[in-house]
């Protein structure tokens, strides 16, 4: 199918709840004569395609009405398309965590039941009803962005789709975003009331906020009276350090950059869980956040030019393969580390395994104290415990191993999207890419280890070691 068939077919839902692709033959017809007349026009861009087809729609000729209705029926089509696309794109980012797949999201925003088997019947209709991909025809200024930025934006704010994410403890809400409009009182009452964390945890977490208002928010606000509309990105470098700056003026406590990108994530993450709770959804951990996934995607899918709309698919395919690969070899990683460490143990004592294993199962998983843990296993003070789990070495056993296990794995994966030859020039920088992925994982566990009243297991390492220890136990 060529890329210009998506203004000519439309996607529709079929009796099995999947989707069908059905041709529109009058489209298709006034397309050809309006854009493909000879082949100097094949290199037409979707934009100028889209700008023409609004005029003709707003501004038919006088002597051809019927051209409206068409132009209509082209942009209705490509809306369609796109739809699909966003659909497939939060499967990709969330799909496999949350359990559901794309089709399951289409009825929320894909309505198209049947009307278009007379196209200009639907579009010509008194009828009240109109459907999604009206909406977004209708609502759309292209002074203000693109057709498939603004179609992204009205299928991400479905209130339906949304509550059914919701349901599955997703939360389609940038980290960036939560964050800005999340008041220091609010965090505050949400910290204390919901998370029960000490006052001295609240209060560092309020003091995080403000510095990143103070430097990422100010500057979103002037981009914003600028007239620029774009979705929040990450802090680039220069503002993290510029909020690590804040931070030690204000507590005098020194901190990284990569430090304060953990610990705005891991704030995020707590605010994202509550609102996903206060909305009557089951609040999860997300694997990663999908602008650091972003940058796996350049070293390996974007050598294919994959940011062309027409190749979104294969990337999201990827993604989707690498959030997989990350948890099954997260899983193995734990399950190897912790057998080296019990044969280890065994060599030493018998009970020393089993004080082990319930160590860090009450640690990671029921949140006691070091001190807790001591009288719960018998030993005579919690630095004792610390000394048998070792958790630094632990998790940095468990680092090294996913490290190898999901290098070789997405390598191997790779050979589906780019060449041998830019495989080889690219292997370094995609272990690279991979090995900031894992600090990210082990970081947030870290984060979670240090903090000292654990209310909720919320780092995916945990989650996964958890799994691991309670079929073990």
């Amino acid at each position: 199918m060529s890329a210009t068939s998506k203004y000519w077919t439309l996607v529709k839902i079929n009796i099995a709840g999947g989707c069908k692709i059905e041709v529109i033959t009058e489209a298709k017809v006034f397309f050809t004569s309006e854009f493909l007349k000879d082949s100097t026009q094949t290199d037409i861009s979707d934009d100028q395609i889209q700008r023409h087809l609004q005029e003709l729609m707003k501004f038919p000729p006088p002597n051809q009405p019927e051209k409206s209705l068409l132009a209509k029926c082209c942009l209705l089509c490509f809306i369609s398309h796109h739809i699909q696309q966003v659909c497939r794109h939060i499967e990709a980012q969330f799909g496999t965590v949350h359990g559901f797949t794309y089709q399951d999201l289409l009825p929320f925003v894909l309505s198209e039941d049947g009307r278009f088997n007379k196209f200009s019947r639907e579009v010509n209709s008194s009828s009240s009803y109109q459907s999604i991909s009206q909406i977004i025809l209708e609502s759309f200024d292209p002074d203000r962005s693109s057709l498939t930025t603004w179609i992204y934006r009205r299928v991400k704010h479905n209130s339906e789709l949304n509550s059914f994410l919701l349901e599955r403890g997703v939360y389609l809400v940038s980290d960036w975003a939560i964050l800005n409009d999340t008041r220091p009182k609010q965090l505050e009452r949400i910290l204390s009331e919901f998370y029960q964390l000490t006052p001295f945890e609240v209060q560092q977490s309020i003091q995080i906020l403000e510095s990143y208002h103070a430097i990422y928010r100010a500057a979103r606000m002037q981009q914003r009276q600028a007239g620029a509309r774009r979705q929040c990105q990450p802090p680039t470098p220069e503002q993290l350090q510029q909020i690590a700056q804040n931070i030690e003026e204000k507590t005098s406590q020194k901190i990284s950059a990569k430090m304060v990108m953990s610990l705005l994530q891991q704030l995020a993450s707590r605010l994202r869980n509550y609102r996903i709770s206060v909305r009557g959804g089951s609040p999860q951990t997300e694997i990663l956040d999908t602008s650091e996934n972003s940058y796996i995607i350049k070293k390996i899918v974007d050598d294919r030019e994959l940011n062309d709309p027409e190749n979104q698919e294969e990337k999201n395919e990827f993604l989707k393969l690498y959030r997989q690969q990350l948890l099954v070899c997260l899983e193995a990683a734990i399950a190897e580390v912790i057998a080296i460490w019990i044969k280890q143990l065994q060599r030493q004592s018998p009970q020393k395994t089993k004080q082990f294993l319930t160590a860090l199962q009450l640690f990671h998983c029921q949140g006691k104290t070091m001190g807790e843990i001591a009288a719960i296993v018998g030993l005579q003070a919690q630095y004792q415990v610390t000394r048998l789990l070792k958790l630094k070495s632990f998790r940095a056993d468990v680092r090294h191993r996913l490290l190898e296990m999901l290098r070789d794995r997405i390598l191997a994966a790779a050979k589906s999207y780019i060449s041998p030859a830019q495989l080889q020039q690219q292997d370094k920088q995609i272990e690279e890419a991979l090995s900031e992925q894992i600090n990210t994982v082990i970081q947030e566990a870290e984060i979670e280890a240090s903090t000292a009243k654990k209310t909720t297991t919320s780092s995916i390492f945990s989650q996964k070691l958890c799994i691991y220890l309670d079929k073990m136990i």
